[in-house]
């Protein structure tokens, strides 16, 4: 009788454990797939400085690591907003040209 009462208890820790990540999962999907909110007449400030690269740089473990600015990804960004309803200005700062 209690060898069952045993196993019981820890089929309902299991089962509370899923449904506590489960719902760990639901929470943080809510939270990490909104986009952010942008209001009307926006100006997208983008700052231009440091070592620009063409592209960047390849490697598994450079996927894990924030990747240093390139050209292509201001442009990217230039051309994004260009499109945008809710951005009315561009302005770009250079912070160093060397």
């Amino acid at each position: 009788m209690a060898a069952r009462r045993g196993v019981w208890l820890v089929f309902v820790l299991i089962f509370v454990a899923v449904l506590v990540s489960v719902g760990g999962l639901v929470v943080m999907a809510l939270l990490v797939g909104r986009e952010p909110q942008i209001a009307g007449n926006s100006t997208l400030v983008i700052r231009i400085g440091g070592d620009l690269q063409e592209m960047e740089p390849g490697g598994v473990i450079g996927q894990f690591f924030e990747a240093p600015p390139t050209v292509r990804g201001i442009v990217d960004s230039l051309r994004k907003a260009t499109t945008s309803s809710d951005t009315f200005s561009i302005c770009c700062v250079l912070s160093s040209l060397l």
